[in-house]
């Protein structure tokens, strides 16, 4: 299959989401219970993957995807129209995820717009989108290259290349400026661009 090919195939599945998200959104708040399940499922394992990168306690994570759809599901009737489910879904996961809640110490929130201190918020080479047959030696600059950013920059990096968020969508998830997020990819990806360049 050409790249042409993938790239439309990859953006009809998108669009078929986000259709299938706001019909299930809908639905939920009509009060249909099957939909909420069906939108839990379809979100649990890129949630908790992602959960995983911002704390180590995986059990918080698990409880806290449960308790943004909980959430969702009790204020159903307040719930306002969105167009991007998956983006507001991950939103409020990510608020809720960094709260910190009784004795649980988690890891420190956003500073500023630009300075980003959750730590360890570590993307392996197997996170990214990379083709099967890439090389031992690629993988390892990489991986090197992953380790040189700052953790901000690894979580939009994850984002975008293995949640395949839009540049708008990691705007709304990370509560940043849009052009910030264009402007930080095209510095990390010159950046990597300029090291293999050299490799």
């Amino acid at each position: 299959m050409s790249i042409e090919k993938k790239r439309n195939s990859v953006k009809n599945k998108q669009e078929l989401s986000i259709k299938r998200d706001i019909l299930l959104w809908n639905e939920i708040k009509k009060g249909n219970s099957d939909a909420l399940n069906e939108m839990f499922y379809k979100y649990y394992d890129d949630l908790f993957f992602y959960g995983e990168k911002l704390t180590s306690n995986n059990a918080h994570v698990a409880d806290t995807i449960q308790n943004v759809f909980i959430k969702i599901w009790e204020t159903r009737h307040k719930n306002y129209n969105v167009i991007y489910v998956k983006t507001y879904v991950f939103k409020i996961f990510r608020n809720e995820l960094l709260k910190k809640k009784h004795k649980l110490t988690l890891y420190a929130l956003i500073l500023d717009s630009y300075s980003y201190s959750v730590k360890n918020f570590a993307i392996s080479t197997e996170d990214l989108i990379i083709e099967e047959e890439i090389c031992i030696e690629k993988k390892a600059l990489i991986s090197n290259l992953l380790k040189k950013i700052t953790p901000r920059q690894r979580e939009i990096i994850y984002l975008k290349f293995y949640l395949n968020f839009s540049n708008a969508e990691i705007s709304n998830t990370l509560s940043i400026n849009k052009q910030s997020v264009s402007n930080l990819l095209n510095r990390i990806l010159t950046s990597f661009r300029n090291e293999i360049k050299k490799q």
